[in-house]
């Protein structure tokens, strides 16, 4: 770290050798864990811009999912958030959501979770969204916990992404994942908290309450989380 490896590590994501990138992105993600200083080093050497180039740019899982780990470690710092974020780091990580790669999707949804509560004012999120809708039913809790920890965020004090969420079967969705026999806590609260939002201060607010008590049983299913 103090010889200036980091600096030159970051600028050598600008190389387009897959396997050597594979490399550099696995370095850094060890460099920057638990590190605020290297994260902050990588930041002012251009790396978040460099990182959603990558995601944007190739195929290949290894160096997707070591990517994808560099960015879930950056996105817990206060100064990379933005840097992500303005890059376009949202959409390049939506991207890969699709993935047949369990490690790869896990680590965009854990990025995507971190930059979420700093994105609550972007519109134009559909692919995203569709996508966080999609993985409710997945049936993996770590993969429901953080889309619908994502989903929480986005649709705070947001109407347009309210308005897609319930649009795409959201409110169905979060209370099919609340429904389960055994539901763990870190489910619930993100859940709750996101159909908390779909039922209030938007166009199709009573929509959706009315679905919740007349079309889709809900209520019963909130009574159970309160006694659980």
């Amino acid at each position: 770290r103090q010889s200036g490896c980091l600096q030159k590590m970051t600028a050598l994501l600008r190389k387009n050798n897959i396997k050597f990138l594979t490399i550099c992105t696995d370095c850094l993600q060890i460099l920057a864990y638990g590190h605020q200083e290297s994260k902050l080093q990588i930041l002012c050497s251009g790396g978040p811009v460099e990182l959603v180039r990558i995601l944007r740019t190739y195929q290949y899982e290894k160096l997707l999912w070591t990517t994808a780990r560099v960015l879930k470690v950056l996105s817990v710092c206060a100064s990379n958030k933005p840097a992500i974020i303005v890059a376009g780091g949202m959409d390049a990580l939506a991207k890969h959501l699709h993935s047949s790669s369990h490690r790869l999707v896990l680590n965009c949804l854990w990025a995507l979770r971190n930059l979420s509560d700093a994105a609550t004012k972007m519109d134009n999120l559909q692919p995203l969204l569709h996508s966080l809708v999609r993985l409710l039913d997945c049936g993996d809790s770590s993969m429901i916990t953080c889309s619908a920890g994502i989903l929480s965020n986005l649709t705070c004090n947001n109407h347009a992404n309210k308005h897609v969420v319930f649009k795409m079967g959201g409110v169905e969705r979060l209370l099919r994942a609340v429904s389960q026999p055994v539901v763990k806590e870190d489910i619930l609260e993100p859940c709750m908290c996101a159909l908390r939002h779909l039922t209030s201060r938007h166009e199709e607010e009573e929509a959706a309450r009315h679905s919740i008590v007349h079309e889709l049983n809900g209520l019963p299913i909130i009574a159970r989380v309160l006694h659980a």
